[in-house]
């Protein structure tokens, strides 16, 4: 075989190595141009996935709040429904008290009058009696008149007060309702008070808050699932990267032993 038949068959061979590797190129630019879409694919994925969680997040926060300040908002309402009680009972009491006083009142006042008037009277036939005891009964008696004017006044703000105190025991019970009804919206039960409650092992959650919570966790894990596949999406794009560069580099090589080849060929 001449120099020029081995030339050509060297030629020849090159360009079938040229081909060759021109169609691994092709295929490797195909499988990382798809890898390349794979990974695309899983981030807009997983950025969908970590805006979910963050709203069941928020979500979740802000149902935790409302729930702690209706608890504290409940126990705030039940001290003044206590306070509002006492106070209404007690102010019972003081008007019970005063009634009693304005009774004694009454009976000292009216014994006062009388004998005032008698005095008086007598005075009239009697001029020995002192003028001064006349002055001194008139003087008991209008006395008397104001005491009873003091203490009728104090009744009646004390009952004013008793109006007012059981306006407000109104207001707070309306209070505690509102805040039961509020609670309830919420799915939010009382505080558990049985024995066996009390000893149970495991937390009591509401049904709105094992929803949520529920929720929560089923965003997350779905977070975790797709940030693992789009991190392996991307693992597979660096290697078909890889693999693309390797395939390209084979190309280029072949291609310039096809031209050097060529050249001689030439000469």
């Amino acid at each position: 075989m001449n120099i020029t038949a081995i030339k050509t068959n060297t030629l020849q061979n090159l360009i079938r190595q040229y081909n060759d590797a021109t169609t691994i190129a092709a295929t490797a630019d195909a499988a990382y141009q798809s890898y390349v879409n794979k990974a695309d694919m899983y981030q807009n994925l997983y950025t969908q996935a970590l805006a979910n969680t963050n709203t069941v997040n928020a979500q979740w926060g802000m149902f935790l709040q409302l729930k702690s300040s209706l608890s504290s908002l409940s126990q705030t309402s039940d001290d003044c429904n206590l306070v509002a009680d006492v106070s209404y009972n007690n102010i019972q009491k003081l008007v019970k008290c005063w009634e009693q006083v304005l009774q004694k009142t009454v009976e000292a006042t009216d014994a006062i009058n009388l004998a005032s008037d008698f005095i008086v009277k007598r005075k009239a036939s009697n001029p020995l009696i002192s003028n001064d005891l006349v002055s001194d009964a008139t003087t008991a008696a209008k006395n008397a008149n104001t005491v009873f004017a003091q203490v009728l006044a104090a009744l009646t703000a004390t009952l004013n007060t008793l109006t007012s105190a059981g306006q407000a025991k109104k207001s707070t019970e309306l209070t505690g309702l509102n805040i039961d009804i509020s609670k309830a919206a919420l799915l939010i039960p009382k505080p558990q008070t049985s024995l066996n409650e009390v000893k149970a092992a495991t937390p009591i959650y509401t049904p709105l808050e094992k929803s949520l919570g529920d929720l929560l966790n089923s965003t997350t894990a779905k977070q975790t699932t797709v940030l693992a596949a789009l991190n392996n999406a991307n693992a597979e794009k660096a290697a078909a990267k890889e693999a693309l560069d390797t395939a390209n580099g084979r190309v280029a090589s072949t291609l310039a032993a096809l031209n050097s080849a060529k050249a001689a060929v030439a000469a």
